[in-house]
């Protein structure tokens, strides 16, 4: 059953009732026979619905009874969820139902259900496996297997895992077919990874045109995968696959090119700088070497490396400034400072990622003066909330320059707010400096504007300046 939880994700199973797998022994009272005659008579689904979800076994079990009645394809579903009912009477009719309906319902209907019904855990019961076999046989003999690759190849990833569990399971498709099938989809990772399962049941012979297939899945698990078996079975005929995926997007699948040649004897550093040399490369491109080139870990490559941070594409600079500091780590401050001052602010912010993560240091004169320069306040502000007093005094500062609209587009209010729920974690002492602006009438004015409900917050401030400096 483990597979089927694989295909098609976790269920909870039902919620207990608090009644007995006994209660069928006993005669129902005038109440639940008042409800088993309401289900023996039923002809809307909604009401159905409602009755074969009630508390009472018997209820439950008039209510499926009624449903093959019907035979309705809407009810179909509906029977489905009591496959796992805690009343075996429920759940053994259910089953008995599901093969009764099977031929009133459209093959989209069964295939739409059938991952519910593929889900079903009946562990601690009674045998399910068996049962399950037999419907599934016998919706292979309903449905035709034209309709089972067309539904494989539909948009519904669960109704086509479930199509590809029968065509498996049953033998009704080749394992070669199937894999092209999976192939083909190239949409859903667990598929893919079961097509390397199937791939690996195919005679040896037959299986490295199929891994030459799989290297250029979507997914870089399955290309990992394939790419490591096709260099196994090819021996030194595989270099061309290697060198083609020094440039994989996927970090493990250059990995394996990257072993394959080293073991070959090939320079691979030299083969990486021959690629960044190729003119009129794409910025994906380039970013994907760059990062290759700096997996390497030869400090040897920093200039070449650095040369990037200049690109005219923010995407290559900032992967250029992540592989110096992946070379040099040591160096984090000088490129904390360079990244700070690139005009793009995806790549000023790796700066603060580096300051934040991997304690960079840069004085916040030199960051305060950077960034008013770009006019780049936020991400400022975001530098003073590493340090209480440095905080609040950005906020007040800011909210004396800008306008109403200008301080709330900058968030000032909700960033005062964390501020006073974070300073009193912190016992930071402000600089005489900060406690003279921080105690100004101006600065004063502008908390209370910020917070005009806060008066008695605002006098802490002033008290706890205060018992530093007094």
């Amino acid at each position: 059953m483990k597979i089927f939880r694989f295909l098609f994700g976790q269920k909870n199973e039902p919620i207990a009732s608090t009644e007995s797998h006994a209660e069928h022994r006993y005669p129902p009272d005038r109440y639940v026979a008042g409800r088993i005659q309401e289900a023996r008579s039923a002809n809307n689904v909604e009401e159905l619905r409602t009755l074969a979800r009630d508390y009472s076994g018997y209820v439950r079990e008039a209510a499926i009874a009624r449903c093959v009645e019907l035979a309705l394809p809407e009810l179909f579903a509906l029977v489905a969820e009591r496959l796992n009912d805690w009343v075996p009477q429920v759940r053994h009719l259910a089953r008995k139902a599901l093969v009764t309906m099977l031929p009133f319902v459209p093959s989209s209907q069964v295939l739409s259900t059938l991952p519910a019904i593929l889900l079903v855990h009946s562990s601690g019961r009674d045998e399910y496996s068996r049962w399950l076999n037999a419907f599934e046989m016998a919706v292979t003999e309903t449905i035709p297997v034209e309709e089972l690759i067309s539904n494989a190849e539909g948009k519904s990833i669960k109704t086509a895992r479930a199509c590809i569990h029968l065509l498996k399971r049953h033998s009704l498709l080749g394992t070669v077919e199937l894999f092209d099938l999976i192939l083909r989809r190239n949409d859903d990772i667990v598929l893919a990874n079961l097509a390397m399962q199937y791939c690996a049941e195919l005679p040896r012979d037959e299986q490295l045109a199929q891994y030459k297939a799989a290297s250029r899945s979507h997914f870089g698990s399955v290309r990992t995968i394939a790419l490591k078996k096709v260099l196994e079975e090819s021996g030194v005929n595989g270099r061309q696959f290697a060198n083609a995926a020094l440039d994989d997007p996927q970090s493990s699948v250059r990995f394996v090119a990257v072993s394959f040649l080293r073991s070959q004897g090939i320079d691979v550093r030299a083969r990486y700088h021959e690629l960044l040399d190729t003119k009129n490369l794409k910025a994906r491109k380039l970013r994907i070497l760059v990062t290759a080139l700096a997996s390497l870990q030869n400090v040897a490559d920093i200039p070449l490396i650095q040369s990037f941070c200049t690109s005219s594409d923010i995407s290559v600079r900032r992967a250029a400034f992540n592989s110096w500091h992946k070379l040099a780590p040591q160096a984090k401050d000088e490129i904390a400072l360079c990244a700070l001052q690139d005009t793009a602010r995806g790549v000023r912010r790796f700066s603060y990622q580096l300051v934040c993560r991997y304690g960079a240091y840069i004085p916040f004169s030199r960051i305060e003066e950077i960034l008013s320069r770009f006019g780049d306040l936020q991400m400022l502000l975001m530098f003073a909330e590493r340090e209480k007093w440095r905080w609040i005094e950005c906020i007040l500062k800011f909210s004396r320059d800008l306008n109403k609209e200008e301080s709330d587009a900058l968030g000032l209010g909700e960033s005062l707010g964390r501020w006073f729920v974070f300073s009193v974690r912190s016992f930071e002492r402000p600089s005489e400096e900060q406690a003279r602006f921080l105690t100004s009438p101006t600065a004063l004015a502008n908390l209370h504007r910020l917070m005009p409900n806060g008066r008695q917050r605002i006098d802490l401030i002033g008290e706890e300046i205060k018992a530093f400096y007094h």
